[in-house]
């Protein structure tokens, strides 16, 4: 083979500071979209399929060109919306997300399954909050939340 070939397709998930409500719906549309930009401008060679939140998260189906580390888009995503956020002076305070992220592998036949569950965000979280979802996708994923790090729980 000449080449590499690679397919990286990740359901990406990161939380406001403290899981605080800070992202009220009339702004979610813009957070978004800029979060596209952000992905379309800065990583032209990966890819949002998906992006979507409530309150306190927001999820995103991500595909991962191999030429790219997932701690630099992530970081570059996060710190950027935060300061897009922070230009719109929603007066709450500086606005700012958790430190981390979780990420989890997605297989091609499940692309649209995740893509279907991320676009279905508010109502999903009728039925279930948010500490309870995270949970849930971490044992999923084979992840114990229980044995993580302290400084990898939600808080």
């Amino acid at each position: 083979m000449g080449h590499s070939t690679v397919r990286n397709i990740l359901h990406c998930v990161f939380a406001v500071k403290k899981r605080l409500q800070l992202l009220p719906p009339d702004i979610r549309p813009a957070l978004f979209a800029r979060i596209l930009s952000i992905v379309e401008i800065r990583y032209p060679r990966c890819g949002i399929l998906a992006v979507n939140g409530v309150g306190d998260h927001t999820h995103i189906l991500l595909e991962l060109h191999q030429s790219v580390l997932l701690q630099d888009i992530m970081r570059d995503v996060k710190a950027r919306s935060s300061s897009f956020l922070n230009e719109l002076n929603m007066g709450s305070g500086r606005f700012a997300w958790q430190s981390g992220y979780a990420a989890f592998g997605c297989r091609y036949e499940g692309i649209e399954v995740v893509a279907d569950y991320i676009e279905r965000q508010e109502a999903h979280h009728q039925e279930e909050d948010f500490l309870d979802e995270y949970i849930r996708l971490l044992r999923e994923n084979g992840i114990d939340y229980y044995n993580l790090h302290p400084d990898d729980r939600l808080v």
